[in-house]
């Protein structure tokens, strides 16, 4: 009703107009744009949780669709189907069945039904998220009941290493896709010439407005697949190698000389990547194998301008690549700290129960109605130590032998925390890229 009165008074283009600027902000800001903090869309943010929570074993893609449907994601179903299989295809997640693959010619292979195919978060990612994701700042998710982390930990924003389109209200944000060790190297010597391709693709630098993608947040670059010669079981002839996520290779002056009966395609894509080969038939002596490879070259080739626009939940706004990785890099640093104070204090704690069990039992037993606080004060403990052991089994406070090594075990624990660090954390985790 108040809607209604504020209607009748404001006129329909004025309530029109700042309608669709609230509905424009809630799109870049929550669903089209990439948060600052983790290069992700929502979906793929909640994608990640959904299987992060599933711990190491492959689980039904569809379970994972239902319990993004059912906590944090209450949409319809195959927007969280691509996501997921998406995420199998650049690396992210590891999957069973057909996730669907973009193929180099021709058309893409689509993914089977969730029901047929399982999926988990790959080995690599369990270890940048699994002992931080309880150390990120949750708010309520679209579902009343639930809570989601307001970002993933990351060293490097995500959508980095696979590429991304975000079509917003009145923006647009197109990601370009880097290796991780790459993008981390790049940031450590504040050089954005240690920048590599992700897919198997080459970056070609001197083509490439590296500069200003790095100080500015926007600028051209030029992606190309390896192309090369080499025998295979068909004959000598002309490769073309790379997945295709970012582009297709333009192979129209190819398909000329194919129609013509001059030369032949080959799909040779494996489980080992996605490869064409291109041969000449027999008799045909005017097309040299040089001829060919130069126009894979130019077939393989794309030059696209990157444009680094993020969101910080709030605003959008244009970002240079190198604070986008200062950023997320320092703040996956401070949740590394958090994580290391919490549980450098909670291995203390553990510590100091197991210490003082043997004097607390002896006194609980020669005194079995001695209160809390006069154990306390007894034995100069803390209230909290004092509870965490008298929650203890009987038979634990019995128990006489084996508290030499679980001493040892919490000892081990706070010379880990104490020595811990952050910098050397995430190094440890990029080297497994």
């Amino acid at each position: 009703m108040e809607n209604i009165k504020q209607f009748m008074q404001e006129g329909i283009g004025s309530y029109v107009s700042r309608a669709m600027q609230i509905f424009g902000i809630d799109v870049n800001t929550k669903r089209q744009i990439p948060l600052i903090f983790d290069g992700l869309k929502p979906v793929y943010r909640r994608a990640i949780y959904a299987m992060l929570n599933r711990g190491n074993e492959f689980t039904k893609t569809a379970t994972i669709v239902g319990t993004m449907i059912g906590t944090t994601h209450p949409h319809g179903s195959a927007s969280c189907e691509d996501p997921i299989s998406n995420l199998v295809r650049w690396g992210i997640a590891e999957g069973q069945g057909n996730h669907g693959l973009k193929t180099l010619v021709g058309d893409d292979i689509e993914r089977s039904a969730s029901r047929y195919t399982e999926v988990k978060l790959a080995t690599n990612y369990q270890k940048i998220f699994n002992d931080l994701i309880n150390y990120v700042e949750f708010s309520p998710a679209e579902l009343p009941g639930f809570n989601e982390p307001d970002y993933l930990p990351t060293p490097v924003p995500l959508s980095l290493t696979f590429g991304l389109l975000g079509i917003g209200n009145g923006v647009n944000s197109r990601i370009p896709a880097f290796t991780v060790r790459s993008m981390m190297d790049a940031l450590l010597n504040d050089d954005p010439n240690y920048l590599e391709s992700a897919f198997g693709l080459d970056l070609i630098k001197d083509e490439s407005e590296l500069d200003l993608l790095w100080n500015k947040g926007i600028g051209k670059l030029t992606y190309a697949y390896k192309s090369f010669t080499r025998r295979s079981s068909s004959g000598p002839g002309v490769y073309i190698e790379g997945e295709a996520e970012l582009f297709k290779p333009n192979l129209h002056q190819i398909q000329k000389y194919v129609k013509m009966g001059r030369l032949y395609i080959i799909d040779e894509t494996d489980g080992t990547g996605s490869r064409l080969f291109i041969g000449k038939n027999y008799n045909v002596r005017r097309l040299s194998y040089e001829y060919i490879l130069e126009m894979a070259k130019k077939a393989s080739k794309l030059t696209r301008t990157y444009r680094l626009t993020v969101t910080d939940g709030n605003k959008v706004f244009l970002i240079p690549l190198k604070e986008w990785l200062r950023i997320t890099y320092e703040n996956y640093l401070e949740v590394i700290e958090r994580y290391r104070i919490d549980k450098l204090n909670k291995s203390r704690f553990d510590y100091q129960v197991q210490l003082n069990i043997p004097e607390v039992a002896k006194l609980i037993f020669e005194n079995p109605n001695i209160s809390n606080s006069d154990i306390s004060s007894k034995l100069n403990l803390s209230t909290d130590i004092v509870s965490a052991i008298l929650q203890k089994s009987i038979n634990t406070l019995r128990r006489v032998d084996g508290g030499d090594k679980k001493l040892k075990n919490y000892q081990d624990k706070i010379n880990y925390f104490e020595k811990l660090n952050p910098a050397k954390f995430v190094e440890d985790i990029i080297h497994e890229f």
